[in-house]
């Protein structure tokens, strides 16, 4: 099965802690990254730089909807899902998403 990424910023680890949480017990996840970023964006006509966290989600392609949905649960403002294509993954990798993510 496809493996893609799914970047997903949220304003805290709190949030990537709860939002991996639930993707796990959904078994929509095998495993989800968290990197610090900081973003500039215009937002009700201000320009705005703020430190955020970037959530790298490893799925199956026909899980995006349902990690889209868990965020829109877990977090109440708007922010950036993303699927990311994953060209080649090792096979250890692909074994493990197979044996834990649900097909």
């Amino acid at each position: 099965m496809a493996m893609i990424l799914v970047y997903i910023t949220l304003n805290t680890m709190e949030e990537g802690q709860r939002l991996a949480q639930l993707l796990i017990e959904r078994r929509l996840t095998n495993c989800v990254n968290f990197h610090p970023i900081t973003c500039t964006y215009l937002w009700e006509g201000k320009i705005t730089t703020e430190p955020e966290i970037v959530a790298l989600v490893k799925t199956r392609a026909e899980h995006f909807e349902a990690v889209a949905a868990a965020v829109k649960e877990t977090v109440p403002y708007t922010n950036f899902v993303g699927q990311i294509e994953v060209a080649r993954v090792n096979d250890a990798f692909q074994a493990w998403l197979d044996q834990v993510v649900r097909p």
